[in-house]
């Protein structure tokens, strides 16, 4: 056998073969005449999206806080609008560590979990979201309710950055039932600016002042300024002035000298200690916090799938699409250890059982050595034929074949990142890493059983004579 044939059935050139011909989406080999080439592109990606939007919209209910904001698929390879091939378009933007592909959605605000994408499709130029589009709304509004109209009349709190926020975006929002807070800073059409730049703020850090508007004498919509290290202006129609609880956060700070040394004139003493850590503890109105304790949620889901997951520098291609779809399928994982943790913590700040990376590679074994045709089969007379699948254990769960949890030791006594073996207790002779579900979730006993793909049926004998 030569080498080139050897090499290709590796089980890491299997992996790149079978990679390099996934889709998630139904592409057609002509392009429709109604369609443009990039649209045609597009359609790679298109119906992932679709089918995401369309599952959160159906099955996920989120909490009372939701988040806009936009994610970045990392790709520096070919695209942008001057060519034919590569991603169809191509952002860079300055706040972002990465470029790439620029998706658009709205996450919820308490889990974290995301809620709707929109693919950024076309140019765009920085001002954009100030322009009006053919619903005659700033481009940010427009993104913004289609982001959250799958939840509108349910009186939730939408926070977004400058990119949607206005006096426009807060009107529109209210009459599709959501309350807003956002932080306005190009956006200034209707919004008191220039009377909040130029109040004076003696107080320093915490002040805040705002305006009301009234509707029939009741209050509608409020802009104000707090001041933290810089003024910033918020544009609300949820909450109040009201002190909330304090924001704190850490910050170095170079120590001052002393009167003697300044006396003296040596002020190179004190430039020459080591700094030290200071905790600030600012107060803010109840607006701001609820802000910004929801307004972060889409930042950390983009620092799980990208530094903690790492799938976008873990899986190499050079094909755009595959990339884009691989970075939403990060956030599929990671949506998956978000609701993992928030059902396995009693409140907020425990940790759950199985640390971030422990649940991606148990996860990914459950995904490859999966029993989804057994669990979810509907043929009785083919379960009792097979005598597997109706077999129940005497604490009620259905027996399954799972990878261990158990990992093999290393030198020095450290694990390693491989299964542990044991020995099949049916034929004795194979060494498996698959382990029966009932017996060590029910009875603590981690037991080795052989999994069909090696011919043999040890498990469906175990199945029969012990959990009948």
């Amino acid at each position: 056998m030569s080498r080139e044939v050897r090499r290709s059935e590796s089980s890491s050139n299997r992996f790149d073969e079978l990679w390099s011909h996934l889709r998630w989406s139904e592409q057609p080999v002509q392009r429709p005449p109604d369609k443009t080439h990039a649209e045609h592109r597009w359609m790679l990606v298109d119906d992932m999206v679709e089918i995401f939007n369309q599952h959160r919209e159906e099955h996920f209910i989120p909490s009372e806080w939701i988040c806009a904001d936009e994610s970045i698929s990392r790709w520096y390879g070919l695209g942008g609008i001057w060519i034919n091939i590569g991603l169809p378009m191509y952002v860079a933007i300055d706040c972002k560590p990465e470029n790439g592909c620029e998706i658009q959605n709205s996450a919820c605000g308490r889990s974290g979990v995301m809620l709707r994408l929109k693919l950024v499709k076309e140019a765009e130029d920085e001002e954009s979201h100030l322009q009006e589009g053919a619903d005659d709304l700033p481009h940010g509004t427009s993104i913004l309710k289609y982001l959250v109209l799958p939840w509108a009349q349910t009186k939730r709190v939408v926070c977004a950055d400058s990119y949607f926020a206005s006096v426009t975006t807060a009107e529109v929002l209210m009459g599709l039932g959501f309350k807003f807070i956002g932080v306005v800073k190009t956006a200034t059409k209707r919004f008191p600016m220039k009377y909040l730049s130029d109040l004076e703020l003696t107080e320093g850090r915490g002040q805040r002042e705002g305006l009301v508007m009234k509707t029939f004498g009741r209050p509608w919509i409020m802009a104000f300024v707090w001041v933290n290290r810089d003024r910033r202006y918020f544009i609300s129609t949820a909450s109040t002035l009201k002190d909330g609880k304090p924001y704190d956060h850490i910050r170095w700070r170079q120590p001052e000298p002393s009167p003697e040394e300044s006396a003296a004139g040596d002020t190179e003493a004190a430039s020459q200690q080591d700094a030290i850590c200071q905790e600030l503890t600012v107060p803010q109105p109840e607006a701001c916090e609820i802000y910004y304790s929801t307004c972060g949620a889409i930042d950390q889901h983009n620092r799980h799938h990208q530094d903690t997951l790492s799938m976008e520098r873990k899986l190499q291609t050079k094909s755009w699409d595959k990339r884009v779809t691989s970075s939403i399928f990060a956030m599929y994982v990671v949506d998956a250890w978000l609701m993992y943790k928030g059902c396995t913590t009693a409140k907020q700040g425990d940790e759950p059982k199985l640390t971030q990376q422990e649940f991606y590679c148990q996860l990914a074994e459950e995904l490859i050595d999966n029993n989804q045709e057994r669990v979810r089969t509907r043929n009785h007379s083919q379960l009792e034929k097979n005598n597997v699948c109706s077999m129940v254990s005497s604490q009620g769960t259905i027996p399954l074949l799972r990878a261990t949890k158990k990992r093999k030791a290393g030198p020095k006594g450290k694990t390693t990142k491989f299964c542990a073996q044991g020995r099949c207790r049916v034929c004795i002779k194979a060494r498996p890493t698959t382990v029966c579900s009932s017996c060590e979730d029910d009875l603590g006993k981690t037991l080795y059983f052989c999994d069909s793909r090696s011919g043999r049926n040890c498990f469906d004998i175990h199945v029969q004579n012990s959990h009948s």
